[in-house]
């Protein structure tokens, strides 16, 4: 089923001062998740570079102190799993 959201009208965005809007639905998210994380320096680095080493585009960052989730196009949601699950020694067989 599809959600929608009711979104202001153009006119109250350019009120506002906002430009264009655009909707992707195209997306996956990726998170690392550990109350250890805190503290430990580098953890969103490693998750970083593991996005970085297989080429997968980062579209949008979100933090807090135990978690770090990565956007990512939608077709590429596996690999970069894979990917993360690799830098952090989690792939199993």
């Amino acid at each position: 089923m599809e959600k929608r959201q009711r979104l202001p009208s153009r006119q109250r965005l350019r009120e506002w001062g906002c430009g264009e809007v655009i909707v992707d639905t195209a997306i996956a998210k990726v998170s690392i998740v550990g109350s250890e994380m805190v503290g430990q320096p580098g953890i969103a680095a490693q998750m970083f570079e593991a996005l970085y080493q297989h080429k997968i585009n980062i579209q949008m960052i979100a933090t807090s102190e135990i978690k770090v989730s990565c956007v990512v196009a939608e077709d590429e949601g596996v690999r970069a799993l894979r990917a993360i699950h690799a830098a952090f020694n989690l792939a199993g067989n």
